[in-house]
């Protein structure tokens, strides 16, 4: 037999090594279990036969052992690949552990049975092996079918063990059948800790009278989602071998209404789990008020490297009109809840329509199954659908514990295959919970976000590189060319060039056009009166082309009779004139015709329109001014004086009352607009009680010295140096004189109608 010859250790340093236990979590070893017939030898110096002599026996490099004297048949040399360890294994038919005990006394060697070891198999709970009654009717078809829990336990072997969740609630009764076992303790030795009384009592909040409330059990049954325990007895929590923190947070208001959370209460739970070591913090409550000091607290959690789940809220809204905190923050996992009877959001769910801004991943929400007040009890709400999540972030925990927030919420987002749309329309779609795919998702290659290296632009490709999480494997990849980032500017045609949609690259400058439009031509304005004579025998018309100015001209003849023009305002109408009578002595047959546009009722008055439309589809429109007629009846009377009277002392601006009716204001045409021009109101409002309007003009100026003088105190004309014309108007009477001067109730109302209508007057046609 050959023995490698190696340098002697200090043998207390071989026995110090050679005691360090094998990792629990591979495999147990069994001291009742070994090789028969086999010794496991271990010296730090060779072994060799002593051939009779002495029973052992050594010196500085090999021990002696009488191979016979002891009972060893034979011994085989085994490579331990480390020259400074010797192991044989000996065979014998012997007592093998006397034949230890023997070789051990030299104290040179270490000698003992070749142990059996066995695989520390996994064990699925027996709710599951065995379908226990609660475990097939409540928890399997979400459990197995949606969540992937049982393959996730036994293809990782993961119970949540070794992690620390947080359950932020309302109590707990703990002496429920079937209540988590694996519960974290205080600095006293007792369970839990309740913030808002600063005690160990946790329990559920009761009624003074001794009943329950209706969310009593809201707690207890949160609390058994997660980790109900494996014992073969019914329902089976998604992570039954974590640790939970029990806080109670929760405050008695009154016999009526329902315990509550604060804001502050919440907070300090919060900020209690971190302090006392928790991984994961199941939050399953939510206000639509966003509260800093618990944001605050969730952020610092978060930095601590806190898993922290929030409940989306029970209420069918969307984030486009209330969002629930916490759920809605970037600093925690914000859950829906998924009706397991449809496969849809749970209608009662909120939902997120911001492409997953602030909820970020739905879960099985109807009929969870918990533990109660004295037994199991089943709740809906995505406060029964967080603590699923909770319970696959404690998996997850377990088996990657250095795992921050962000990757873990990293993996769950883009482990996520499969979706699930929102109750009442199939336009959004949230991703689903999948156990399984996220533990798989997380033992490959864990890239984080993409960097870019180079921009891509119209001109070149870019390149961006991502690192594996955990190995820091590098990849690069070419970004394509971006397409032409165009600025697009419209050029409008002219009449000498046609118009295009320019395209301009304002990275590298290339260009085109497109959309072309033809030259329209000339595009002129309407014809504007540009010359006229008195009576208007000839006028004058101009218009121009609004692109380039070219102009053209026109002369009419005849163009309305019996007028004076001024300015493009027509004058010398007579007072009372009705439209049908005007129209009948303006007539231009064969050339246009004239139509009007009256103010008030079937009169011409001030303000009104005049349009002449000419046989060459030319139109031009003029300004009927009446001076004396204020409010475009026709007439000069009482009711214009009072308007006057407010012109003239500027309580009614030119802007207010319109060009027209500020013009005709003007009555003796001085050019200023005081208290003669009431006065002269005044006296046509006085004269014109004596006028009997029932007969015509001809027979009122022959019979009549009070219409005469009526008719002579407003001139209709005026020259271009602003003097008056003693041109007298004829006129038909338009109302009887009864209906010009009605009672001062009437005559207020007239007035108040014509202020709150603008003062009306059209303005000169330009």
């Amino acid at each position: 037999m050959r023995f490698r010859k190696l340098l002697s250790v200090v043998l207390s340093l071989v026995l110090t090594v050679s005691c360090v236990p094998l990792s629990a979590s591979a495999e147990s070893i069994s001291a009742s279990e070994y090789r028969n017939g086999e010794v496991v030898i271990y010296s730090p110096k060779e072994v060799a036969d002593n051939f009779g002599n002495l029973s052992t026996a050594s010196d500085d490099d090999t021990v002696y052992i009488d191979f016979d004297d002891v009972g060893i048949d034979t011994i085989t040399e085994l490579d331990t690949y480390s020259e400074q360890d010797n192991m044989y294994i000996a065979e014998t038919d012997r007592n093998v552990e006397k034949l230890c005990a023997e070789l051990n006394k030299s104290g040179d060697i270490i000698a003992e049975p070749n142990y059996i070891l066995h695989p520390d198999v996994f064990t699925m709970p027996g709710e599951v092996t065995n379908n226990t009654y609660e475990y097939r009717y409540e928890q399997k078809s979400y459990v197995n079918d949606m969540v992937h829990a049982p393959e996730t336990w036994q293809k990782y072997e993961l119970t949540g063990k070794g992690v620390t969740v947080a359950v932020i609630d309302n109590g707990y009764d703990i002496t429920t059948p079937d209540f988590p076992t694996n519960l974290w303790k205080n600095s006293k030795g007792t369970v839990g800790w309740n913030i808002s009384t600063n005690s160990d009592d946790i329990g559920p909040i009761y009624r003074k009278s001794g009943g329950t409330f209706y969310t009593s059990s809201h707690g207890s049954n949160v609390a058994g989602i997660i980790g109900m325990s494996a014992n073969n007895q019914g329902g089976v929590g998604i992570a039954y071998g974590a640790e939970l923190m029990l806080i109670q947070a929760a405050r008695y208001n009154d016999e009526s209404t329902e315990p509550d959370f604060s804001s502050a209460a919440v907070a300090r739970a919060i900020d209690f789990a971190k302090e006392n070591g928790a991984d994961v913090i199941n939050l399953s409550l939510g206000s639509y008020d966003n509260s800093i000091i618990m944001a605050l607290a969730i952020s610092q959690a978060k930095s601590a490297g806190i898993i922290v789940c929030a409940a989306a809220g029970n209420d069918g809204y969307s984030t486009s009109n209330y969002k629930q905190y916490p759920g809605a923050l970037n600093t925690v996992i914000g859950v829906m809840a998924i009706d397991k009877y449809t496969g849809k959001l749970a209608d009662f769910s909120n939902y997120d329509t911001d492409d997953g801004q602030y909820y970020d991943i739905a879960a099985p929400g109807v009929s969870n199954l918990g533990c109660g007040i004295g037994g199991y009890s089943t709740m809906s709400g995505t406060s029964q659908a967080t603590p699923v999540v909770a319970a696959v972030a404690a998996l997850y925990k377990e088996k990657y514990p250095s795992a921050t927030f962000d990757e873990f919420k990293n993996d769950l987002l883009n482990s996520a295959k499969d979706t699930v749309s929102a109750y009442s329309s199939t336009k959004y779609q949230y991703k689903s919970l999948n156990a399984l795919r996220l533990l798989d998702f997380r033992s490959e290659h864990r890239w984080g976000d993409w960097n870019i290296v180079q921009e891509a632009t119209c001109l070149s490709a870019g390149i961006r590189s991502h690192k594996c999480l955990d190995c820091g494997r590098a990849e690069s990849e070419s970004i394509p060319k971006t397409d032409h980032d165009y600025e697009i500017t419209v050029v409008q045609p002219t009449c000498r060039l046609r118009g295009y949609t320019q395209h301009t690259c304002k990275t590298c400058g290339t260009a085109y056009r497109d959309e072309y439009v033809n030259s329209p031509g000339h595009v002129y304005s309407d014809w504007s009166a540009a010359g006229y004579t008195n009576n208007f025998s000839s006028i004058s018309a101009k218009r121009s082309c609004k692109y380039c100015g070219q102009s053209q001209s026109k002369n009419f003849s005849n163009a309305i009779c019996n007028c004076d023009f001024d300015g493009n305002i027509i004058s010398g109408f007579n007072a009372g004139m009705t439209v049908d009578d005007f129209l009948e002595n303006n007539t231009i047959d064969g050339i246009g015709t004239v139509e009007v546009t009256s103010v008030m009722g079937d009169r011409v008055g001030t303000g009104s329109t005049v349009s002449v439309r000419y046989s060459t589809g030319d139109v031009v429109n003029f300004s009927v001014l009446i001076y004396g007629d204020l409010n475009g009846d026709g007439w000069y009377d009482g009711i214009d004086s009072v308007i006057d009277s407010g012109i003239a002392n500027s309580m009614i601006t030119e802007e207010e009352a319109g060009e027209c009716v500020y013009a005709a204001a003007d009555c003796n045409h001085d050019g200023v607009i005081d208290g003669l021009d009431v006065l002269i109101l005044q006296d046509a409002g006085v004269l014109l009680a004596d006028v009997d309007q029932s007969k015509s003009g001809d027979e009122l100026l022959s019979a009549s010295s009070a219409y005469t003088e009526y008719a002579a105190l407003i001139s209709q004309t005026a020259d271009a140096g602003g003097e008056v014309k003693n041109n007298v108007p004829t006129a038909d009477p338009l109302n009887s004189i009864k209906n010009a001067l009605k009672d001062i109730v009437a005559l207020i109302k007239s007035i108040i109608q014509f202020v709150k209508a603008g003062y009306p007057g059209l303005p000169f046609e330009k």
